[in-house]
């Protein structure tokens, strides 16, 4: 049994070496002010080489919040799009029917445990009291756990609220404080 063989396809030719070399920026125009020696006049960032372009960006005085390259909107407490929110999960809770987990973005971590009661009490509408255990998830963090106790408190007289048009009624009242006993 023997396989026929197909022949190679030819070799691509050799490009031509000129095209190989780096191209080379055309010099700036020389510019002689007052009888000093001539200069290279001023280009736009634009039409200046990569590397001069970068050297300048580098001479440049840093700008407030940084310190020798390093912004701190480039850490994860400020990063792009953040705004400065960090993130929080709900790690256990005190009730048999809630479900541990979400995730809830704020600036801190008692705005979080606020935004987190809300949603736990929604799960557990007959709950009047829970307690929970919140573990940022930011990245970079030290994933720290808070501990908080939040209380629901049925208002005597409930409150109609208007906002952007959209009406609706608070009947509730949520209080969450840390929880130091757990």
């Amino acid at each position: 049994m023997s396989a026929k063989q197909e022949p190679m396809p030819p070799m691509p030719p050799k490009p031509d070496a000129k095209l190989l070399e780096p191209a080379t920026a055309p010099k700036p125009p020389m510019v002689q002010k007052d009888g000093a020696p001539a200069m290279p006049a001023e280009q736009p960032l634009a039409q200046q080489p990569l590397a001069q372009q970068m050297a300048q960006q580098m001479a440049q005085p840093a700008q407030a919040g940084e310190v020798e390259g390093f912004n701190f909107q480039d850490t994860a407490y400020g990063g792009v799009g953040g705004g400065g929110r960090r993130s929080f999960t709900v790690m256990s809770t005190n009730q048999k029917n809630m479900a541990p987990g979400g995730t809830y973005l704020s600036a801190s971590p008692m705005n979080a445990a606020k935004k987190a009661a809300r949603q736990l009490f929604n799960k557990a509408p007959r709950a009047r009291t829970v307690h929970f255990v919140l573990r940022e998830t930011t990245r970079g963090s030290a994933k720290k756990t808070y501990k908080y106790a939040a209380t629901k408190k049925k208002l005597d007289k409930p409150v109609k609220v208007d906002r952007g048009g959209v009406k609706y009624t608070i009947s509730h009242e949520y209080d969450v404080k840390a929880d130091k006993t757990a």
